[in-house]
């Protein structure tokens, strides 16, 4: 798991540089809108997302799972943070494809900043490799549970336990 888990942060990695070299854009939104938020706590996840954003955001996640964060009924992602995102550079993908929604913003619809030029929107590449990683995990991890019905906060609390202890 752990090499899958190594080509999975090169992915992100690589996602994220080209984010911040202007050739592909990620959609922004509001602030303090958080309507994405509180639907990602109802989203379906895949266990390598869940596993991968872990891996990427340890400290940051445990945080929030020892403040009691991660509950299954939280409202909210338990990864909010002061409004905003704890993990959003390696916020799992689940998120990163979430574009921003016209019924979360008050003020008639979301933004999309950075450049808008792009040859491309974050879309294409991070579908590309959350596909890759998809198959890694269901060919060579097929005992993983699938979360389908469940959210990103019970997610997140499992991968948590499946490190058989706390980092912090």
């Amino acid at each position: 798991m752990a090499a899958i888990l190594t080509w999975g942060a090169q992915d992100r990695g690589s996602i994220n540089r080209a984010i911040t070299e202007g050739d592909i854009y990620l959609s922004s939104c509001y602030e303090n809108c958080h309507h994405c938020c509180n639907m990602a706590s109802r989203y379906d996840v895949e266990t390598f997302d869940i596993l991968l954003s872990y891996d990427l955001n340890v400290v940051a996640i445990e945080k929030s799972y020892l403040a009691g964060l991660l509950e299954a009924d939280n409202k909210w992602c338990g990864l909010l943070e002061n409004g905003l995102c704890s993990i959003h550079q390696f916020k799992p993908y689940t998120c990163l494809l979430t574009l921003p929604s016209p019924q979360g913003a008050d003020r008639g619809g979301c933004l999309f900043r950075g450049d808008m030029n792009a040859d491309m929107s974050v879309h294409k590449p991070a579908m590309v490799a959350a596909g890759r990683m998809r198959s890694l995990f269901r060919e060579y991890l097929p005992e993983l549970p699938e979360f389908a019905g469940s959210n990103i906060n019970a997610a997140f609390s499992w991968a948590v336990h499946q490190t058989g202890k706390l980092q912090s």
